[in-house]
C-alpha cells in the first residue's frame, strides 16, 4: 500500500457513498458502493484478509481512489450503476451471455418510431424489449405488431421522407396507415405505440380487453368493417401468446433467478413469466464472482433490463434485498418484492432455473464433448468443486453364508476400464450382511491404494455404493482425512437407483435422463461382475464339493488332480484312462469318479 492511499484511509467517512479504484495509468479498474465508506476501502487493503483470487489481483494494481459520498444507500447504489455503465471498469463483474440473444428495439425520441430487430443493447437512446430466443421469433413477432396496431414496417425515417415516394402495398391492404403520406398525426401514431409496447410488455389481458370494448363499440355503432379488423387483431394477438408455454398458475407475472457454479464460474438462469406463461429466458455466465453474487446479478441484470416485474423469486436471497427492492421500485414506480422460493410453484420454477443453468454451465465447460458436459452435470448435481475424471462402484453378491463375494468397477476417461476391475472374495463368511462385507471390501480397497498394490495404485475420485444409507454410514469412517468422496445410490421398490445419497442427504437424479441413464448403466454393469463372480464360484464349491464327496478321495489326491486338470470342470469331463494317469488314482478310484459325474 502507498503512502497516498494510507493517507486517505486516515482520514475516508464513514458514510454511505461510491468508491473509485484506479491503477497507475490513472484508468478506472473498480467502482463499488457501500453504506460504510471507510469499512468497505480499508477491507481492500487489510492484510491476510480472505478475499478472492480476483480481488487479490485488483487490490495490486490501485495506485490511487477516489469517492463520493451520498446521503443514503440507495443513492450510492444507483450512482454505482451509472459510473459502472458509463466506465466499464475491467474488474466489475459484466454479465456475459450465453449467445448473442436478439432483441426487439425501439427509437424512443423519434415522433414516427418503428420496431427493430437489434443484436446487442448498445444504444441507450433506444427501448430494448427480450431478449428472444432467435432472429426469426423477432421478425414474427414485429410483423405481428405491426399489423395489429397498423404500423408501418418500411427502413424510411418520418417526418423527414413525407411525400417522397407512393404508399406501398401494406396501406391498400390496411396493413399501414400510409405515415409516408401524413395520414396520421404523430400524436395519434403515439397511441399505437403505446399498446405496442404494452404488449411487448406482457400485458396482454389488458390489452386483449382495450380491443374487445372496442371491437363491440363499433359493432353497436354498426361500424362492422372496423369492428372486423379489431377482431382480426384480437386474433393474431392470441395465436402469439398461445406459442408462449404455461409453466404455472394464471395471472402470475414474475421473474426466477438461479444459479450454478463450478470451477470458479458461475451461470444464472432468468425465467420472464407473464400471466402464467414462459415469455422467454435468459442464460450469463460470471467468472471469478466476489461478494454477495446474487445481490451483484440482480443489480447488473436489471441495469439493462427494464421488463422488471413486481414480484422476483431468487434461489439465494442477496445480503442488501431491502436495498435492491428499494433501488427497483424507484426504477418503475411500484413496489418490487425480492424472496426466496422454498414451497410449490416458486421452488418448482427455481429448481427448472437451476436445471437449466446447470446445462448451460456443463455445455460451456464441456466444449460440446459429452461425456465431458454429463461429468461436469454430475459434479454440480454432487457439489462437487471440480468434475471427476474417475469413479469406481461397489457391489456385494451372495448366495447365502457360504457364497459372498464383493465387484469392483472403474470407469474412466469416458468408458469402462475392464482391466480395472477387481474381485473380494471373502473367506469363512459366517453370515450374509452386506454392511459388514461393504466395509471389509472397501478397507482392503484403501489399504492396497495406501501400499500402491499392483492394480489399484490408481486413486478414485468418487467411490459409489450399490446400497443406501446403512452401506454408507458402514464406511463413512474410512474416508476421514482422504481427498476421495463417496455415495451411495438409493433404489426404488423396482430396484432402480433413484436418488445418490451422501452423509449430507439425498440428490434426486430421475430428473435428469442422461445422469440417470449413466447411474443405471452403472448400477448394472457392477451388479453383472459382482453376481457372475459369485455364481462362479458357487458353481467351483459345488464341484469341489462334490468330488471331495467320492469314496477314497482326500485332500492329497484332490489336489494332484487339481494340479494335473486344474480345474475341477476338466476332472469332471476326463475319461477313466485320463484319470488313471494322475499320482494315486487307481482304475478302481477314477472309475468311481468317473461315475460321480457321468451317472443320470
Amino acid at each position: 500500500m502507498n503512502v497516498n492511499i494510507e493517507a486517505k484511509l486516515k482520514v475516508l467517512t464513514a458514510s454511505p457513498g461510491v468508491y473509485i479504484m484506479k491503477n497507475i495509468s490513472k484508468e478506472i479498474i473498480y467502482i463499488g458502493k457501500a453504506k460504510n465508506l471507510k469499512n468497505r476501502v480499508t477491507q481492500y487493503f487489510t492484510q491476510n484478509s480472505s478475499h478472492s483470487v480476483k480481488v487479490l489481483k485488483m487490490v495490486s494494481n490501485i495506485e490511487d481512489f477516489e469517492y463520493i459520498v451520498t446521503d443514503s444507500e440507495l443513492e450510492a447504489l444507483i450512482l454505482e450503476n451509472n459510473l459502472i455503465k458509463q466506465h466499464k471498469p475491467k474488474y466489475n463483474i459484466l454479465l456475459k451471455d450465453d449467445k448473442n440473444y436478439p432483441y426487439i428495439a425501439l427509437d424512443k425520441k423519434s415522433d414516427y418510431p418503428r420496431f427493430t430487430l437489434a443484436r446487442k443493447r448498445t444504444d441507450n437512446s433506444l427501448k430494448y424489449f427480450g431478449p428472444f430466443q432467435s432472429a426469426e421469433s423477432v421478425r414474427e413477432i414485429i410483423r405481428t405488431v405491426n399489423s395489429v396496431f397498423g404500423l408501418y414496417g418500411c427502413k424510411h425515417t418520418f417526418p423527414r421522407d413525407f411525400n417522397k415516394f407512393r404508399p406501398c402495398l401494406n396501406f391498400h391492404i390496411g396493413g399501414c396507415p400510409a405515415v409516408c403520406k401524413g395520414k396520421i398525426s404523430a400524436d395519434e401514431y403515439r397511441k399505437s405505440i403505446d399498446k405496442a409496447v404494452s404488449f411487448l410488455s406482457g400485458d396482454y389481458k389488458k390489452l386483449i380487453g382495450t380491443l374487445e370494448k372496442q371491437m363491440t363499440e363499433l359493432a353497436d355503432n354498426t361500424e362492422f368493417e372496423k369492428a372486423a379488423q379489431i377482431r382480426d387483431r384480437i386474433n393474431s394477438i392470441k395465436r402469439l401468446e398461445a406459442k408462449q408455454i404455461i409453466v404455472t398458475s394464471p395471472n402470475v407475472n414474475r421473474d426466477v433467478i438461479a444459479f450454478s457454479g463450478l470451477d470458479g464460474e458461475y451461470c444464472f438462469s432468468a425465467l420472464h413469466i407473464r400471466d402464467g406463461k414462459l415469455l422467454f429466458s435468459d442464460t450469463f455466465f460470471i467468472s471469478e464472482p466476489d461478494g454477495d453474487l446474487m445481490g451483484t446479478f440482480i443489480q447488473r441484470y436489471y441495469k439493462q433490463f427494464d421488463m422488471i416485474p413486481k414480484d422476483i423469486a431468487v434461489s439465494v436471497m442477496p445480503e442488501d434485498a431491502e436495498l435492491l427492492e428499494q433501488w427497483l421500485s424507484k426504477e418503475k414506480g411500484y413496489s418490487v418484492r425480492i424472496f426466496k422460493a422454498m414451497k410449490g410453484e416458486n421452488l418448482r420454477l427455481v429448481e427448472m432455473c437451476i436445471k437449466n443453468a446447470e446445462e448451460k454451465l456443463a455445455d460451456k465447460k464441456s466444449n460440446g464433448i459429452r461425456t465431458s458436459k454429463l461429468m461436469l452435470q454430475i459434479s454440480q448435481m454432487l457439489g462437487l468443486d471440480m468434475a471427476p475424471s474417475r469413479f469406481e462402484m461397489y457391489d456385494i453378491s451372495n448366495f447365502g453364508s457360504d457364497s459372498i463375494v464383493g465387484g469392483m468397477i472403474v470407469w474412466a476417461d469416458g468408458r469402462f476400464k475392464r482391466s480395472e476391475y477387481k474381485r473380494f472374495s471373502f473367506e469363512n463368511a459366517f453370515n450374509p450382511d452386506d454392511y459388514f462385507y461393504t466395509r471389509q471390501m472397501i478397507s482392503r480397497r484403501l489399504a492396497r491404494l495406501d501400499n500402491r498394490s499392483d492394480g489399484f495404485e490408481n486413486k478414485p475420485d468418487i467411490i459409489f455404493l450399490d446400497g443406501g444409507l446403512g452401506h454408507l454410514n458402514a464406511v463413512l469412517d474410512l474416508f476421514e482425512n482422504r481427498d476421495i468422496k463417496v455415495f451411495g445410490l438409493v433404489k426404488d421398490r423396482k430396484h432402480r437407483t433413484r436418488a445418490i445419497i451422501s452423509k449430507n442427504g439425498e440428490v434426486d437424479i430421475t430428473a435428469s435422463p442422461a445422469v440417470f441413464k449413466f447411474f443405471t448403466c452403472l448400477q448394472d454393469e457392477v451388479h453383472r461382475f459382482a453376481i457372475t463372480y459369485m455364481q462362479t464360484k458357487k458353481k467351483k464349491k459345488m464341484l469341489d464339493s462334490e468330488l471331495m464327496q467320492v469314496e477314497g478321495i482326500g485332500k492329497q489326491k484332490y489336489k494332484e488332480l487339481l494340479n494335473s486338470f486344474k480345474t475341477v470342470s476338466k476332472i469332471k469331463k476326463a475319461s477313466i484312462e485320463e484319470l488313471c494317469k494322475v499320482k494315486g488314482i487307481s482304475p478302481e478310484l477314477a472309475k468311481r469318479i468317473y461315475v460321480k459325474f457321468h451317472e443320470e
